[in-house]
């Protein structure tokens, strides 16, 4: 053996690996492999491999997964089964989910006939591919688990098939199954846009007036346990198709968490709670949310789970964000991201959300060098998880900021526009929002200002009846960018028709004004001073540039600052006003900005030059 060994090494076919207990002999290289297996017949082979699996499985320290796989190799199905569902176990234990859903799905096809190992073979198969993040192979993998199941154990496999049906994008399939896990409890949802409002109202109240008293239990029953979870996938999964169905879920959860003392539920209750709270907005919910949020994050420290850490940070982010407060939301929702990312399994749809918040803060922060870096990785990631949704997600919301950078409107139609067509859910949920704030804020740029105006107001009642104008900081989005494009097509005429379009910015920059949330009254002071310089009312528009400029240095939006200073200096005219121009300039050209003059018209329209 040892001879007919050194002659193979010294051919280059095989090489030797000596650990501490034994030597490993392997192919140089696969080809070798596959051609010796294929110059081997059939019944050859099958006796290669019985011999194999029984002179390991007698050595008494054979990896199971190589028992599985020469057993099956050897037509032993039913031994090849026995030792495949140990091998996956181990696999799935040591995070190596792709692998392990390769032996449960051996294993299964060691069982001709239906039984209750079957069963719980499909569940883990389903459990595993939920891990590795194949949420639309688990959703299907869910459905075959559940047939045959009854009682709690099949309202649980379908809750977990709604789960992954929502993360796969498949939302009209996912909200089905949800319902009708839903209605097994007794919970039915409302079917007007009024009827949502009020009953999401009703339970945020509920959850207020119970309050943070709490005391955890360890004998939660089953089916308590099992309507928590239903809750909080409720809550989780609408948030990216009907939000304000999550907020009601998320306050429903909260006092049924509260009430079973689960302490994993409700510490993730109080953090949705928080971050529902701080999505409605105003200066006292902007308080509540912040308070909340501190206190879910001592829940979640208590709880030691990864999930809800990183749930409590990014939550915290969150309500920062909305407060329009940037770099305190930046830093924990990157701790939040990164938690989930490298803790935890099956989080698809959370990193999805921490990660397009954080696209979103970084926006209005300015730092469109970072969203440059930042975005393919995030594609990347959510592209090798098959997460169709994740990666639509932050194309469409910030896909199109390195296209305008580099100075091509038209490329940033085409990455919108990829990233839409590759959506096919209907309903006005989070992509079509994204899509239609950055296709205006593109056409702005391009410039196509009544063509934006026009789309935006075309699909304004759809936006309406979505209710997300319900959250502040979408409002005020929205709104400005409303503003920003009447002014811009007001450039593009004059006459009547022009003032009418600059009354109309008027009013919103009214509207922004009345919710007196700083960064919301910094945009309208920018709309108004573009305003004012369009009708040729210079000082008045000087004048509110100066304000503005402090107002959005203190707020940390530094790019939208150096567009304030850049249209002052327009104004002003002259070497101080070239010199107010070119520092603007040096901002935008430190992000890569190679076009500052259209940027600022996207930011800032008006009639600025003398």
């Amino acid at each position: 053996h040892d001879r007919a060994l050194a002659l193979l090494r010294s051919g280059s076919l095989v090489r030797t690996r000596t650990t501490a207990e034994r030597i490993e002999i392997e192919t140089y290289h696969d080809r070798i492999r596959e051609t010796v297996v294929a110059s081997l017949a059939p019944d050859t082979s099958r006796e290669h491999h019985r011999k194999l699996a029984r002179a390991l499985e007698s050595s008494g320290s054979a990896d199971p997964e190589m028992l599985a796989v020469h057993f099956h190799g050897a037509g032993e199905v039913q031994r090849a089964g026995e030792h495949a569902v140990v091998a996956a176990d181990r696999a799935a234990e040591a995070l190596a989910f792709d692998r392990a859903a390769e032996l449960y799905r051996l294993a299964l096809d060691s069982h001709a006939t239906e039984s209750a190992e079957t069963h719980r073979l499909r569940a883990r198969l389903a459990d595993t591919l939920a891990n590795a993040g194949h949420a639309s192979e688990a959703a299907d993998a869910y459905g075959e688990a559940g047939e045959g199941a009854i009682g709690l154990r099949a309202r649980d496999i379908e809750r977990r098939q709604a789960d992954q049906l929502f993360r796969a994008g498949r939302n009209t399939e996912g909200r089905a199954v949800l319902i009708r896990v839903l209605r097994q409890f007794g919970i039915r949802l409302p079917r007007t846009s009024v009827g949502v409002l009020v009953w999401a109202l009703y339970w945020q109240l509920r959850a207020r007036l119970a309050g943070l008293r709490f005391r955890a239990r360890e004998d939660l029953d089953p089916e308590q346990r099992l309507l928590l979870d239903t809750l909080r996938t409720a809550t989780a999964c609408l948030n990216q198709v009907q939000p304000l169905f999550s907020v009601g879920f998320s306050g429903r959860a909260h006092v049924f968490a509260q009430r079973a003392g689960g302490l994993l539920h409700f510490s993730i209750a109080v953090n949705d709670q928080a971050c529902a709270t701080a999505w409605q907005g105003g200066r006292r919910r902007d308080r509540r949310a912040l308070a909340l949020s501190r206190h879910g994050l001592e829940l979640a420290g208590l709880t030691a789970n990864p999930i809800a850490l990183a749930q409590a940070w990014a939550w915290h982010g969150a309500c920062h964000c909305c407060a329009g407060r940037w770099k305190d939301a930046l830093g924990p929702m990157d701790r939040g991201e990164r938690i989930w990312r490298e803790q935890c399994a099956n989080v698809t749809w959370e990193l999805g959300t921490a990660r397009y918040m954080i696209l979103f803060t970084l926006l209005n922060l300015g730092e469109v060098q970072e969203i440059g870096r930042r975005l393919p990785a995030y594609v990347e990631q959510a592209e090798e998880l098959g997460d169709t949704l994740g990666s639509v997600l932050v194309q469409s919301l910030a896909g199109y900021v390195p296209r305008l950078a580099a100075d091509d409107p038209e490329g940033a139609h085409l990455v919108l526009q990829s990233a839409l067509d590759r959506w096919t859910q209907p309903g006005f949920g989070f992509v079509n929002v994204f899509h239609l704030a950055s296709l205006t804020e593109t056409d702005l740029y391009h410039p196509r200002a009544q063509a934006a105006r026009e789309r935006l107001l075309g699909r304004w009642p759809a936006l309406r009846k979505s209710l997300l104008l319900v959250s502040q900081a979408w409002r005020i989005c929205f709104v400005e960018l409303r503003a920003r494009s009447s002014v811009a097509a007001a450039v593009e005429t004059d006459g009547s028709a022009a003032d009418a379009l600059l009354r109309a910015a008027e009013a919103d920059a009214r509207a922004l004004e009345r919710g007196h949330a700083p960064w919301a009254t910094a945009l309208a002071g920018l709309l108004r001073a573009g305003v004012a310089a369009t009708r040729v009312r210079r000082e008045e528009a000087a004048a509110r540039l100066v304000q503005v400029e402090t107002e959005l240095d203190a707020l940390d939006m530094k790019l939208r600052a150096a567009v304030a200073k850049r249209r002052r200096g327009e104004l002003l005219g002259g070497d101080e006003g070239a010199e107010l121009v070119q520092r603007a300039d040096a901002v935008m050209a430190d992000q890569q900005i190679r076009n500052p003059a259209r940027w600022a018209a996207m930011l800032a329209p008006g009639r600025w030059a003398q």
